[in-house]
């Protein structure tokens, strides 16, 4: 488990290579997503219009990124969290607070009352 620091920054174009291979290891851990990823393994490309407009927030330490989360917007002016992937190395660190905190932190900001997790069941005790 990291016990190094976490810092949130958005993500940028460059990271594409690190965010896809972020969400192919955390996605093999779990069957459900799993089998998403090998039916269909256009699934695990970063949301590259999310990064454009700022809505893809990255946690990492000095050496890497740990993981990442794509904000959305709800019609009824909530916020959700639309991708949340955290390297398993990093599961049982602070990484997915302190990033959770800063999508919170920014959902806030821009007027939201409250942030949605979209799961699966399998993926609930993650959360």
């Amino acid at each position: 488990v990291c016990m190094t620091p976490h810092r949130v920054r958005p993500a940028r174009l460059s990271d594409c290579g690190e965010l896809e291979g972020i969400q192919v290891r955390t996605s093999l851990m779990w069957p459900d997503y799993r089998r998403r990823l090998l039916d269909d393994p256009s699934w695990s490309q970063p949301p590259l219009e999310a990064i454009r407009t700022g809505r893809v927030l990255v946690v990492e330490t000095d050496e890497e990124a740990a993981g990442f989360a794509v904000l959305g917007r709800r019609g009824d002016g909530d916020a959700e969290i639309e991708r949340l992937f955290l390297c398993p190395g990093h599961w049982g660190s602070q990484a997915l607070d302190v990033l959770i905190s800063a999508v919170a932190e920014r959902a806030a900001a821009e007027g939201a009352w409250s942030v949605w997790v979209a799961s699966s069941r399998a993926g609930a005790p993650f959360y």
